[in-house]
């Protein structure tokens, strides 16, 4: 059981607030999102992230394991949904109000409303990538260079191409494209 959470661990959802210039790693751990601390305490303009954790409940926090983009495992303190809501309530910075804004005035009323809150109409399907007439390609090229790529290699991808290892191994998924990181990984096998 060990094993299998720390291989859950291993890869984080980055999203990224483009107004904010911020990025949040996610994590789904037993079916429930996790953020690092870190990133939300920038997010929320807070300096002393080992304060603000400090400040929440043992169940809203936890140590989880990640695999950073050249492949060492490192411990990243993250918190639960409900730890990052107890973070932008308790927060007085001018970042947190505006978050806290759009949780109270948009994400919750929608909830409450119709049950869910989605992005722009953002639906399920649209994750889908290569596009349909190229997926025949995809699979060609991810059966022809599987043998020879070993995770590693797709961490030294990441750090050469300067993006995340997520991104990689999202591209290398077909949930993402790059030609780039296409083209690296082509020459790497």
């Amino acid at each position: 059981m060990k094993e299998l959470a720390n291989q859950q661990a291993a890869h984080l959802q980055v999203f990224y607030n483009e107004s904010e210039n911020v990025s949040i790693r996610t994590k789904v751990i037993a079916g429930e999102p996790w953020f690092v601390g870190k990133d939300v305490c920038n997010l929320l303009g807070i300096a002393n992230t080992k304060d603000a954790l400090s400040r929440l409940d043992d169940d809203e926090r936890r140590g989880v394991g990640i695999t950073d983009p050249i492949g060492r495992n490192q411990q990243v303190n993250c918190i639960n949904e409900s730890g990052l809501y107890h973070l932008i309530f308790i927060s007085r910075k001018p970042e947190a109000k505006a978050i806290r804004r759009w949780v109270t005035g948009t994400v919750l009323p929608s909830i409450r409303r119709t049950g869910s809150y989605t992005v722009g109409g953002q639906q399920e399907g649209h994750k889908r990538l290569p596009l349909p007439k190229f997926r025949p390609y995809f699979k060609e090229w991810k059966e022809r260079l599987t043998p020879y790529i070993r995770r590693n290699e797709l961490g030294k991808t990441a750090v050469a191409e300067r993006v995340t290892l997520e991104h990689v191994m999202k591209v290398w998924a077909g949930t993402s494209v790059s030609r780039r990181v296409a083209e690296r990984i082509t020459a790497i096998a």
